[in-house]
């Protein structure tokens, strides 16, 4: 059967794919240095596999000090960071963190 006009062929789904957004891409005409900046402080996911026990209980741990294991996560990777000197680029001022 022959699309009409007014119905444009189908596709097959594979074609119909988008890619992923690259946000480096953008238009940097329109996007200040601030925005730029912004854009790379958003936050990446990292994977971390773990024995499921070590996962429950961790999970219990933090629900009873009322933070979430991203929290403690990101704790653990600043301290480790500052204990072995290691500087980046939205890092706080030192002496400013709590402990």
């Amino acid at each position: 059967m022959k699309p009409s006009a007014s119905q444009p062929a189908k596709m097959p789904r594979l074609n119909r794919v988008r890619p992923p957004l690259d946000t480096r891409k953008m238009s940097a005409t329109s996007t200040t240095d601030k925005e730029k900046i912004a854009m790379e402080q958003k936050t990446a996911r990292l994977t971390v596999l773990i024995d499921p026990t070590k996962k429950d209980a961790f999970e219990q741990l933090c629900a009873e000090q009322d933070v979430t294991p991203s929290q403690v996560v990101r704790q653990l990777i600043r301290e480790y960071l500052e204990k072995h000197g290691v500087s980046y680029a939205n890092q706080p001022a030192s002496g400013t963190g709590s402990k």
